[in-house]
């Protein structure tokens, strides 16, 4: 009976093990945190302070601490709005605030006393550099991957990040460690290859919101890799329907011409051919219930013939 009730607790100790691994892949979010001060630089206590954004069901609000600082947590990424307000002072509105995977936006906030212009707005992107971080690496979003000139698989922005190579299979090695000591994590899952530790998944460009590239200094919960990490959030709904429709084609009269020929019948290798491929799909987002149940889906077809 004790050796059967042992044998019970060991299992649930790996379920649990198992859990807890699980909450701590899910880090698919940012902060916004700041103080807001008046003219003399001095901290104001009890302002409200409001967040929104379009990537953000509902708003969040808090209130600053007796040190005038106020946080937000578990913020999806996305461009934030930042609003604070305290009687006797204007109201003052920050826009464009970027919150990255995994970052902490900082937003300082200065009030002045109430005058005649009731409302100040202020518009321009939060500072880039995080000084609360340690992690060295790098952070795309959607936007930016579709302005580099990068392959079509979200791995790929990886060779962007300092430290960085190609081993001779092709993968993304980090500081020397080879392209099978990497991790990735599609939102929030391990996706790595349980064989030999390679990508695992595939998830093409169009249906990724952001990448987290981390290839040093990273946190304990992203452990049992030597490599580098790459953590993905995949886009979602909205408060607005939005979608697109993507196609690419490319065949041999679009490669460049093979300039060694008479040396691969020299040596009896096969003539490189690259033969017709295709790759087309569609994504659509929205709400079934606005703040409330937003939705997305898409489709990718690649075909070779």
């Amino acid at each position: 009976m004790r050796s059967r009730w042992l044998s019970v607790f060991v299992a649930l100790a790996f379920v649990a093990c198992g859990l807890a691994a699980n909450v701590a892949y899910s880090q698919t979010t940012g902060e916004i945190a700041g103080t807001v001060t008046d003219n003399n630089n001095s901290p104001l206590p009890g302002a409200a302070v409001e967040a929104r954004s379009t990537a953000l069901q509902g708003t969040r609000s808090s209130v600053t601490d007796a040190a005038g600082r106020f946080r937000f947590a578990a913020l999806p990424p996305g461009l934030y709005t930042v609003t604070a307000s305290l009687s006797g002072f204007t109201k003052v509105e920050r826009t464009n605030i970027r919150v990255t995977l995994g970052g902490v936006a900082s937003v300082p906030v200065m009030m002045a006393v109430s005058g005649v212009k009731e409302e100040i707005v202020v518009t321009g992107e939060a500072p880039v550099i995080d000084m609360s971080r340690t992690t060295i690496g790098v952070t795309g979003s959607s936007e930016q991957i579709s302005r580099l000139p990068l392959a079509r698989n979200f791995v790929s922005i990886m060779s962007t990040a300092p430290g960085t190579g190609t081993d001779n299979s092709g993968g993304i090695t980090v500081y020397g460690a080879t392209g099978l000591e990497n991790q990735y994590i599609i939102d929030g899952v391990n996706t790595t290859g349980i064989k030999i530790g390679d990508q695992g998944k595939l998830l093409n460009n169009e249906f990724v919101q952001e990448v987290e590239v981390k290839t040093g200094g990273y946190e304990a919960e992203y452990g049992r890799a030597l490599g580098g990490i790459v953590n993905v959030v995949t886009k979602s709904g909205g408060n607005e329907f939005h979608g697109d429709i993507f196609g690419y084609y490319d065949n041999h009269s679009m490669d460049s011409k093979d300039q060694h020929t008479a040396d691969r019948a020299a040596t009896n290798l096969n003539q490189f051919y690259l033969p017709d491929r295709y790759d087309y799909g569609a994504g659509i987002g929205g709400f079934a219930l606005k703040d409330r149940i937003w939705f997305y889906g898409a489709e990718n077809r690649v075909g070779v013939d």
